[in-house]
């Protein structure tokens, strides 16, 4: 097995849930992640619609890359908490910013 380290750009003590937003942490992203859980993960993500078309009809959309997670390694979890094995399209965050506004 390979050790995988996961770091920041900044050392930081501790963060709340807000801090790890607010600065973007690797590492906490990743810790909420294995406190979800695979499925929990996975299931939060797909209600924010990544991984799918919006239904707004316009050229090319695409539904971007988020895989089931049959198909996540040991290491997934952690990582698509954090940005890592996932695409979504400009359209999409626009979505799950507006979620998060309202």
């Amino acid at each position: 097995m390979t050790n995988h380290v996961i770091l920041d750009v900044h050392p930081y003590n501790s963060l709340t849930f807000e801090d790890i937003l607010v600065h973007s942490s690797n590492i906490g992203a990743a810790r909420i992640g294995q406190l979800l859980g695979q499925n929990r993960l996975y299931k939060g993500i797909k209600l924010f619609g990544y991984g799918q078309r919006t239904g707004i009809e316009l050229p090319a959309e695409e539904r971007g890359i988020l895989n089931h997670p049959r198909y996540w390694n040991q290491f997934s979890t952690a990582y698509i908490a954090f940005g890592y094995e996932i695409s979504v399209t400009p359209l999409q965050m626009l979505r799950a910013y507006n979620v998060l506004a309202s």
